[in-house]
């Protein structure tokens, strides 16, 4: 395996609490799609194909740098790579290489094995000759860095009639070789930790190198939590906000619709005032038992045989407005229409009274409640 440039990785690393190096791909060869193997000649091309049924391969020797780099420390580590031409479109899948290979090999051997879920997937759309390409392979690089013994490369394989070239070490005539870009976290220890940096400092040009360092360290968490706040949003666009996983606290404006349900296709019911509703269907029994049928938030119950009481499990804040209505299981209501009624009462925020002159039928009772939250 070549010999990475360590020095001047050391010296990029270590010269402020957070920086980053570039890391030049070390080995690059590709397998052929008809026999499965890396030919002598692969690791000496001038680029490298990928085509469905065959790998292009690339090692940086990241594990190399453990113990300069830890996985704590690592911030980021992003794979780049040049798109020299693309005859075919089609998707292109990064994996981790899991077994021994090399791009120098007398004879033919055979494809190394490598993890089948892939870490990323490029779409085809991107894949544009001339174009630079970035993927995120920090889980990755942290496990190298973890277990050096694990660093055997990555492979980009092709997906459905993909056919396009990426540039090798070795055709720098005509494109670029393929990098690895590792992050450090700050480190921000005790004696970086200055007086600040003011108005004056400002004005006049004397922050020092070790103030912007602090500052660094200070703003680089933050933005970190501002990355995942924006993960989180699922989708933001000019008519459209959903959030997932996290539960949303506070007041909200919207000028605009707002849809609910499991497909988003029902419209939320507004008001100038902020309401909330209770409905429910209540059986009252010929025994005098009752039992709710239909309906949340509220409980049932008998003051005597001829009143019933609704408590809301969360009262209103002030006044509901109620509707009710009777029924009977033969759907006749006319012949007892006059006596049933809503008794006033100076709870009502919690509780509903509703009498009823025939304490021993068979009947149904219906409620709406809509009042101040």
């Amino acid at each position: 395996m070549k010999t990475a440039p360590l020095s001047l990785i050391t010296a990029l690393l270590g010269a402020l609490p957070a920086m980053s190096a570039v890391i030049p791909v070390q080995e690059d060869s590709y397998t052929t799609a008809t026999t499965g193997v890396i030919t002598p000649g692969a690791g000496r091309a001038s680029s490298l194909t990928v085509s469905r049924g065959n790998l292009a391969l690339l090692r940086f020797g990241a594990g190399d740098f453990a113990g300069l780099v830890t996985p704590a420390t690592l911030g980021r580590a992003r794979l780049v790579f040049y798109v020299k031409s693309a005859q075919k479109a089609g998707d292109l899948n990064v994996h981790a290489v899991n077994s021994e290979w090399t791009e120098t090999a007398a004879t033919a051997q055979p494809s190394p094995a490598y993890d089948h879920t892939p870490l990323a997937t490029v779409p085809a759309e991107q894949l544009r000759a001339g174009s630079y390409i970035t993927v995120d392979v920090t889980d990755l690089a942290k496990l190298w860095l973890e277990t050096p013994a694990t660093d055997f490369g990555i492979a980009l394989a092709g997906t459905e009639a993909i056919n396009l070239q990426i540039s090798s070490k070795e055709g720098a005539a005509t494109g670029h070789a393929a990098w690895l870009e590792i992050e450090s976290k700050p480190a921000i220890t005790d004696d970086q930790v200055v007086g600040g940096i003011d108005a004056t400092k400002i004005g006049d040009g004397t922050v020092s190198n070790q103030e912007l360092a602090y500052l660094h360290g200070v703003v680089s968490p933050l933005q970190d939590q501002i990355t995942t706040i924006n993960t989180s949003l699922t989708m933001v666009s000019a008519d459209s906000v959903s959030k997932a996983g996290d539960t949303m606290t506070g007041d909200l404006t919207v000028k605009g619709d707002v849809k609910v349900g499991l497909d988003g296709d029902l419209f939320a019911s507004s008001s100038e005032e902020n309401l909330r509703i209770v409905r429910g269907k209540i059986h009252h029994l010929n025994d005098g038992s009752m039992t709710i049928m239909e309906g949340k938030g509220f409980t049932v119950g008998a003051v005597d045989e001829r009143r019933t009481k609704i408590t809301f499990t969360r009262a209103f804040s002030g006044m509901p407005v109620i509707t009710t209505s009777l029924g009977y299981p033969d759907g006749n209501t006319s012949l007892y229409e006059d006596s049933f009624k809503i008794v006033s009462s100076t709870t009502a925020s919690a509780t509903l009274y509703i009498d009823f002159a025939s304490p021993n039928a068979d009947y149904y009772i219906y409620f709406i409640a809509a009042g101040p939250r």
